[in-house]
């Protein structure tokens, strides 16, 4: 470039032309007016040119692709000018790309330097627990009991004060007179529900109280009279107002949690708010019959887009919570030091001795088993490992107290236990965690920090976030509150094991679930039946008037088997449970299979 930028400028001051050949001679104006003779050589002169800017392009490439084109298409446009311009003009414009691509080359290299580190910032976060005497104290006093307890309330208190103080809209449901407390049972399930005996699935498909489904219709009609008023005035109130309601009944700190559509769309956002690098481990604690899918699919998500590695810890049940917290343990130790001989390590998917990142595992299992989550929590921030929780079958079932599990996320579906809809969930987050927290969709409060992000990202169906105001007013009314239902549930699963292990001839249910809202019961004559025939007899089931879970899995057999897990509420009685075991009986044995209405 620079000896054809020389040889233009000589041909200016002599004023000689080349010779011609097989084309004219043409004059074209350069910078100062001047004109210069060009022949049709120009011609074979350009296309050298080209071709030494498109071999440019083919090295730079490699660090700037965009950077690379432009160089193309400039080259092009010099081609075009033929006969037009002279080589000054030539020289002027690739001057001027040089330059271009100098300053192109300094944005991109600030806006690498600032990716970086904004990286290393998430980085940090990521990888950040509670460890110094300073995060100690600090987390000490921030996950007081008694403090988060007159905090949410105090707040729910003012945010209900507020919000009739502005004359904020929302529903107004008869709790004294309409839908007063009755005797669980039959009765109960009449009054406040839709369905029918049998129904005995409320940990995979959770049912809606009827005042729950009346305010949320009248959520949506305070929505429709002003929907201007609404949003900038209503709504900011009473989505705090239910904030400070999920907060009191889990024991959070209302400014650590927010809403969210369900479980699965947490673990979306924190998954895709994190910084992943290559070789970056996920760890997934299962248990035999446990439906991970919300882990293992967001897993392959991170494997298959960061190249991260999925480590599998399987939790053999029934066990001692002493057994699982030390397995896990030993489990750690063996995947750190990628020991290949361990007979531990032998039981876990793993690469390398790179640490693990992230903990995964749920509070309470599809098959009702409580986890040791505070035990489980310790054990690998130990080890410098964040967790992540799934409570979606603890919240409501359990006597949940998030602040002292002391775990990094805790997130669940409110459409289970707490008789909220679909749609319906929340997220807390440990304040170490909250650089690194984002919601999916990026609206109007984004980097305003992690509760006014997730106040409002994107225009959506709010009421079935307010309704579980009533949800929760619907357990303290017409409930008696939450103890009431929790012991009522114990009484009904205390007679249910006594008809199970007569009528089916089993030992009873799991240990570990036999008082709970959730027992599972091994179904007799079904050893080595696999998880397709547990859906033919779920859909079987569901075919003759009982909804219940059924799923394989090696629990209290050697052998694969079918077990049921029986999910109860104020409107379960014993009849459900007597026709559950009449109708699997009634099959004498032989089991269906292959339902084409699956």
């Amino acid at each position: 470039v620079s000896v054809l930028y020389w040889w233009g400028k000589k041909r200016e001051g002599g004023g000689g032309k080349m010779p011609k050949l097989g084309g004219a001679t043409k004059a074209a104006v350069v910078g100062d007016g001047s004109e210069v003779g060009l022949p049709a050589f120009d011609l074979f002169l350009n296309l050298i040119l080209f071709l030494t800017v498109c071999g440019l392009a083919v090295i730079v490439a490699k660090e700037d692709k965009l950077l690379a084109l432009r160089w193309c298409l400039w080259s092009v446009m010099v081609l075009t000018m033929i006969g037009k311009n002279s080589w000054l003009r030539m020289g002027y414009i690739i001057r001027s790309v040089a330059k271009i691509s100098g300053a192109e080359t300094q944005r991109l290299r600030l806006l690498n330097r600032k990716r970086i580190v904004n990286h290393l910032t998430l980085r940090v976060s990521m990888d950040d627990i509670v460890d110094t005497l300073l995060e100690k104290l600090r987390n000490l006093i921030h996950h007081n009991t008694v403090k988060l307890f007159l905090e949410s309330r105090a707040k729910t208190i003012l945010q209900d004060k507020a919000g009739d103080t502005i004359g904020a809209l929302e529903s107004k449901i008869n709790w004294s007179a309409q839908w007063k407390h009755v005797p669980p049972g039959d009765n109960f399930r009449a009054k406040f529900f839709t369905v029918t005996t049998g129904y005995l699935n409320t940990s995979e498909k959770g049912i809606i109280p009827k005042p729950v489904l009346e305010g949320r219709l009248q959520w949506d009609d305070a929505n429709q009279k002003n929907p201007v008023v609404w949003r900038f005035k209503s709504l900011p109130v009473r989505l705090n107002q239910t904030i400070a309601r999920i907060s009191s009944e889990m024991g959070s700190d209302p400014d650590d949690t927010v809403l969210i559509a369900n479980a699965d769309e947490a673990i979306s956002c924190i998954f895709r708010a994190l910084p992943w690098e290559t070789g970056d481990r996920v760890i997934i604690i299962t248990t035999p019959g446990e439906s991970n899918t919300n882990f293992e699919n967001i897993s392959r998500w991170a494997e298959k887009h960061h190249g991260v590695d999925i480590v599998t810890y399987t939790v053999q049940l029934p066990c001692t919570d002493r057994y699982a917290v030390d397995f896990v343990k030993q489990s750690i130790r063996a995947t750190m030091r990628g020991d290949s001989k361990s007979d531990i390590e032998a039981k876990v998917k793993t690469a390398g001795v790179r640490p693990p990142k992230l903990a995964m595992f749920h509070h309470v299992t599809s098959t009702g088993w409580l986890l040791p989550v505070s035990s489980l929590t310790s054990a690998f921030h130990s080890f410098g490992i964040s967790t992540l929780i799934d409570g979606t079958n603890a919240v409501g079932h359990q006597s949940v107290d998030i602040s002292s599990i002391n775990c990094d996320w805790y997130a669940a579906s409110c459409s289970r236990f707490l008789f909220g809809f679909g749609g319906s969930g929340f997220l807390v987050a440990a304040p170490l965690k909250h650089v690194c927290t984002f919601p999916l969709t990026v609206s109007y409060f984004d980097g305003k920090g992690f509760s006014k992000e997730f106040s409002y990202y994107g225009l959506r169906d709010f009421s079935s976030w307010l309704s579980l105001i009533d949800a929760f007013d619907f357990v303290d009314y017409s409930c008696k509150g939450r103890d009431s239902i929790r012991s009522y549930c114990s009484s009904i699963v205390k007679q249910a094991n006594a008809v199970v292990k007569k009528k089916w001839g089993v030992p009873g249910p799991i240990q570990g679930t036999a008082f709970s809202m959730m027992p599972t019961y091994r179904v007799p004559g079904t050893e080595g039946l696999d998880d397709a025939r547990a859906v033919d007899l779920q859909v079987y089931l569901a075919q003759n008037g009982v909804t219940v879970r059924v799923t394989s899995a090696v629990l209290s057999t050697p052998s694969p088997s079918l077990y049921v897990t029986c999910s109860v509420g104020m409107h379960s009685t014993l009849a459900d449970f007597e026709h559950l075991t009449e109708v699997v009986l009634s099959l004498g044995g032989k089991f269906p299979q292959s339902y084409d209405t699956l």
